[in-house]
């Protein structure tokens, strides 16, 4: 719906308002994949070890990478959109093609064993959630570039944008994980804990700072909802 409305401002020459759409879903994105992506990070050691046991174990240091990737996927996906409907195919065109050969290029760096002719770094596992969530990075960057140009926009107002939606949700899963290590008596507890804290402060922080994630204070108003029409 919002990538609709940018097309549509797009079409009628209403930049103002291209802008304001995209900055806005832009920080409604990170909110969204950084609060999940921050609780995965944390606590995939405890979920892995909880329900696959210890065969699984070595799988940890992949899935606390892969949390992150969804928040430079969706963020893709929203670059697309917005490609698409201000008429800029060609460019995540030619932004595509040239990280299929960086994305080659870093699996070969990440995945290759050390002692071929070339040597990598042979990571296995670890080496391709790296090498997804660098190349996520990486397309991001390049295609949020030629977004700023477009918008007429500093790029440095999107990195302004992700740290100051993830560094909240960072500091809340870090006091949580002290919370509930603490006085939870075992893992099933702990994660039942820190979900709790987690999760129940989230959404006050939100209602703390709505902007910073792309919400008005009347989108956040829980009052009107629960108002008998």
């Amino acid at each position: 719906i919002a990538m609709r409305e940018a097309s549509f401002s797009f079409g009628q020459g209403d930049f103002v308002r291209l802008r304001n759409i995209y900055r806005r879903v832009f920080r409604m994105t990170l909110m969204a994949s950084g609060c999940l992506a921050v609780y995965m990070a944390l606590q995939a050691p405890t979920i892995i070890a909880l329900f696959l046991k210890s065969k699984y174990s070595g799988a940890e240091h992949v899935a606390m990478i892969m949390a992150f990737y969804p928040i430079f996927a969706g963020i893709e996906a929203l670059n697309s959109s917005f490609f698409y409907g201000t008429e800029q195919v060609k460019t995540y065109r030619n932004i595509a093609i040239l990280m299929m050969g960086v994305g080659i290029a870093i699996t070969y760096v990440f995945v290759a064993p050390a002692n071929f002719l070339i040597p990598g770094l042979g990571l296995a596992g670890a080496g391709v959630a790296c090498k997804f969530l660098l190349a996520g990075v990486l397309i991001v960057i390049a295609e949020t570039f030629f977004i700023a140009q477009f918008l007429e926009l500093r790029p440095l107002e999107f990195v302004k944008d992700f740290i100051s939606a993830l560094l909240p949700f960072a500091c809340l899963g870090a006091g949580a994980s002290v919370c509930s290590k603490g006085m939870a008596p075992g893992m099933l507890f702990e994660l039942v804990l820190f979900s709790g804290i987690y999760f129940g402060a989230a959404p006050l922080l939100i209602q703390w700072d709505p902007d910073r994630f792309g919400l008005s204070r009347d989108d956040v108003n829980w009052r009107k909802y629960l108002r008998h029409p």
